[in-house]
């Protein structure tokens, strides 16, 4: 692998994290960019030698420790265009970028797959999308993340029968496709192996392959946590995390499977659900 100095941004994160343990594992020296000093320790126990402060500072950064790929992970924010324009500006000829975008940017989208050719809605992360890809780098778009620590989409949803009753958030008939954390750590890897003309301006969509009905995800996760089966409540989309999350979106891994010889290992998140669960419980 020609990229061996990686700077991975958001690396206290869910996602960054897995990220960061699996380049190091693959034997890339690895920054992590966090934000506080408790954040700092995860990462030193992961060998990942964080960098903490305001990304802001992230561009002098990558000149001074000659930085030869970003892996970008970090959290959307008001300037995030042109944070990653600077970021993009700062690598040297020949660097790799890298950007971890997600489903939603799809918007609702019931029905057919959702394919990396196809047209998705203005919004922020959409035009960080496309400051990525003109400068030449390669976004990679998760499905919803589960394992591990669970996430923050499917953490919402363990305990979702704690009043006695399941209350269903927006259409409870959306299909929703998702991917383990550890498999989405191992794309980003590929991708820093690829050649350039395998991933230069490209998308690759991330999934397992598995669609699910969010009233059977929810009910199962539930019950895996309750022990029992409780009665369901569907009410409206209201509060705005819900409202963003009332979408169907679903989609395969193919691209990336066809592309960078990338499959999905571990099992889809309904047919392992206890081991899941266990995981999640133990890490709160």
């Amino acid at each position: 692998m020609a990229f061996r100095n990686v700077l991975v941004t958001g690396a206290g994160g869910y996602v960054g994290l897995a990220v960061a343990a699996e380049l190091r594992a693959r034997g890339c020296t690895v920054y992590g960019w966090v934000r506080s000093d408790s954040s700092a320790a995860l990462l030193e126990r992961h060998e990942i030698k964080p960098l903490v402060g305001d990304l802001a500072q992230a561009p002098q950064r990558i000149a001074e420790l000659g930085i030869q790929a970003v892996v970008e992970t970090h959290t959307m924010t008001a300037d995030a265009a042109a944070l990653t324009r600077s970021l993009l500006a700062a690598l040297p000829a020949g660097g790799r970028y890298l950007y971890c975008s997600g489903c939603l940017v799809y918007g609702d989208r019931p029905g057919a797959a959702c394919l990396e050719s196809d047209a998705v809605p203005p919004s922020r992360r959409q035009e960080v999308e496309q400051v990525v890809l003109d400068a030449k780098g390669t976004v990679l778009r998760p499905a919803f993340v589960f394992g591990q620590s669970g996430g923050k989409f499917a953490s919402r949803y363990w305990a979702a029968g704690q009043t006695g009753e399941v209350v269903l958030r927006g259409d409870p008939e959306k299909t929703w496709a998702w991917v383990h954390v550890g498999d989405v750590a191992t794309a980003f890897h590929l991708c820093l192996c690829a050649s350039d003309e395998q991933v230069q301006g490209q998308i690759f969509n991330l999934a397992d392959g598995a669609k699910t009905v969010f009233r059977d995800l929810v009910c199962a996760m539930s019950e895996q946590h309750t022990g029992t089966a409780l009665p369901v409540t569907a009410l409206p989309a209201e509060a705005p995390i819900d409202q963003a999350l009332d979408k169907s979106c679903y989609y395969t891994g193919e691209k990336a499977e066809r592309v960078l010889g990338w499959r999905p290992t571990r099992q889809p998140f309904l047919s392992d659900l206890a081991t899941y669960h266990r995981s999640w419980a133990a890490s709160q």
